[in-house]
């Protein structure tokens, strides 16, 4: 493995105090300790990372360098103008692919802000190191998880998580396609939304999605995104893998990963639950349900979306994968079953 993925995947897995990184390092890309610890004291030596301690109780940390920090007025604000003129200056010479990510996600961001937040101020923070570019907004209204809660009649803000992954959720139909969030996650190595006590993460590198519930209840939404000037990831890439190219390229195919359709401390087991997921896929051609994190799945779970869902929406492409041996199971009887009432007419 190249010494630029193995520095890519350290810069983005290194959060504030870089606990557990070299662990996780070493089950992600399968190399040795030691060639986890040599690419990261190469990352201390050129300025990117931090260290305190020695030997295994050594910590790991970016070395931040704040270079822009301002107030705007939301009100009549121009999204590419804010990037134009204040962002991009401050970046410096990077690679294309990483210049074009930047400014599309910043804009997408900042634009979600100025048309949905409700607030009339945000914060921008532009932090770098010598190999990460840094992108936080923050704005002051009514927050993401409870507008879309309540534009959607939800029960609950972490229900919203599910809606966001698999993209075309907006609360604005008119004006947004709610594609923003869902391509801007999947193009950034750490994409993060903070609203009221709920924390939502998408690691690129490991491919991870998680939540948690803060202590403090955040105004407004914190957005934060950060790449490596490591990564190879380009814009048409990551948009041809959800597109459809004899049709104008339009957004058709989605990944949903299924551990987001449940709350702590419970397993996936009714037909409620999988109404989460499969809630708009009408919207689209094709669906991969990603059970990545999901220990098990209930009979009833399993048969609203793999017998009933399909059989209502037999045009829909569903594929699944990293299901565990159970997961499979459950899926494989409904499958059967869809197959027994089909033969019969």
């Amino acid at each position: 493995m190249a010494d630029s993925e193995i520095s890519a995947f350290l810069l983005s897995e290194l959060d504030a105090h870089g606990a557990g990184v070299i662990g996780r390092a070493v089950r992600k890309l399968g190399i040795s300790r030691q060639a986890v610890l040599k690419r990261l004291n190469a990352l201390v030596d050129q300025g990117d990372v931090e260290a305190q301690g020695r030997t295994r109780g050594r910590r790991y940390r970016l070395r931040r360098n704040v270079v822009l920090e301002t107030r705007v007025d939301l009100r009549g604000l121009e999204e590419d103008v804010v990037y134009r003129e204040q962002i991009r200056p401050v970046l410096g010479n990077i690679p294309d692919n990483i210049q074009r990510i930047c400014q599309y996600g910043f804009t997408e961001i900042l634009n979600n802000a100025i048309d949905h937040s409700l607030s009339d101020k945000a914060v921008i923070e532009i932090s770098l190191t010598r190999s990460v570019i840094d992108m936080a907004i923050r704005d002051f209204g009514v927050g993401i998880f409870r507008k879309i809660r309540d534009a959607l009649a939800l029960a609950d803000e972490k229900d919203c998580l599910v809606f966001l992954s698999k993209g075309k959720t907006t609360t604005d139909e008119a004006r947004h396609s709610g594609q923003g969030i869902f391509f801007t996650s999947r193009l950034f190595d750490y994409f993060s939304l903070l609203s009221g006590h709920l924390l939502f993460w998408h690691r690129r590198t490991s491919d991870e999605w998680s939540s948690k519930d803060q202590p403090s209840n955040h105004r407004g939404t914190a957005v934060r995104m950060w790449i490596s000037t490591y990564s190879l990831t380009r814009i048409k890439d990551v948009f041809d893998r959800y597109a459809t190219p004899e049709r104008d390229y339009s957004f058709s195919r989605t990944q949903v990963p299924v551990a987001l359709a449940q709350h702590e401390d419970e397993g996936l087991v009714s037909r409620s639950q999988a109404k989460r997921p499969l809630a708009r896929f009408d919207q689209f051609e094709e669906i991969v349900l990603d059970f990545k994190g999901v220990e098990s799945i209930g009979q009833a779970f399993a048969d609203e979306i793999f017998r009933v869902f399909r059989r209502l929406q037999p045009a829909i492409r569903i594929r699944w994968i990293n299901d565990n041996e159970q997961v499979a199971a459950m899926i494989q009887r409904a499958t059967d079953q869809l197959i027994r009432e089909l033969q019969q007419g």
